[in-house]
């Protein structure tokens, strides 16, 4: 165990906190030590950092020209990413952390006209064709295995809205949303599937479709009656629709842990 600042920390304690009281310096001695310990990853290292930065840049809570600055960043994550599609072994959370960083890049107003996002665009499509793969042909119907395929799922569907065309991912999405709505619908108990099933609900409702929003919808009324007092995800899942106040407030009540606003924002589309 270490005591790293991890990018969860600083974004959680970044944004929680009074815009008087921000203290940029902090974010600053956070980068040097990041840089220092040479990790690559998204939770202490190089990944994490430039997806901080320009997330931050972008809902204006620091000044600055993402592209500018992020441009060893990106250097650096486009050899971090070449080595992670040659992986012979898949981590999937690791995936995700890179396609992250790009969903930024792709969908900051600073990268619209950026000579990079050609690069952007082909290294998240090298990554997705890994995640595609993965929602097609894993067969894992345990409560681990469903989770890692709707933390895939939410992904996709924030991409979809934000930054990607459809076709990239429509295969392998619609083939795995259609085996969980059909899982979730055998299940006579859904206890050990309750933050997963919150996720799918959010997830079809973000893709906007009628008929798997209708369908998930049965099973999530279902799942409340059996559990009226679970909150987190469940909560934001009632949502009629979704803002950045309204994550963080949630945060701000229950103290829920800093990966969970992570979570939150990256992958959810809000109004603000």
């Amino acid at each position: 165990m270490n005591n790293y600042v991890s990018t969860f920390d600083m974004l959680y304690l970044f944004l929680l906190s009074d815009k008087e009281n921000r203290n940029k310096a902090a974010i600053d001695n956070w980068a040097k030590e990041v840089v220092e310990r040479e990790r690559y990853d998204f939770e202490f290292g190089i990944i994490g950092l430039g997806w901080l930065i320009g997330y931050l840049i972008d809902i204006n809570y620091m000044e600055g020209n993402a592209d500018e600055i992020l441009e060893h960043i990106d250097d650096l994550v486009y050899k971090f990413t070449i080595r992670e599609v040659t992986q012979q072994d898949d981590n999937i959370d690791s995936l995700l952390y890179h396609i992250t960083y790009y969903q930024h890049r792709l969908s900051s107003k600073s990268s619209i006209q950026s000579y990079r996002s050609f690069t952007h665009l082909e290294c998240t499509k090298l990554l997705l064709g890994k995640l595609n793969h993965f929602l097609l042909n894993d067969r894992r119907l345990s409560p681990e295995g469903v989770s890692t395929q709707l933390k895939v799922i939410l992904k996709y569907t924030y991409l979809v809205k934000v930054c990607l065309s459809e076709s990239l991912v429509e295969e392998a999405l619609y083939f795995a949303i259609e085996r969980l709505i059909t899982f979730f619908e055998q299940q006579q108990n859904l206890d050990a599937y309750l933050i997963d099933l919150a996720k799918l609900y959010i997830a079809v409702r973000q893709y906007e479709n009628p008929y798997w929003e209708s369908k998930i919808r049965q099973v999530f009324n279902r799942a409340i009656v059996a559990n009226p007092n679970d909150d987190g995800w469940f909560e934001i899942a009632r949502k009629d629709h979704w803002t950045r106040d309204c994550l963080l407030g949630r945060a701000r009540r229950t103290r829920k842990s800093h990966h969970f606003i992570f979570e939150c924002l990256s992958n959810i589309v809000v109004t603000n």
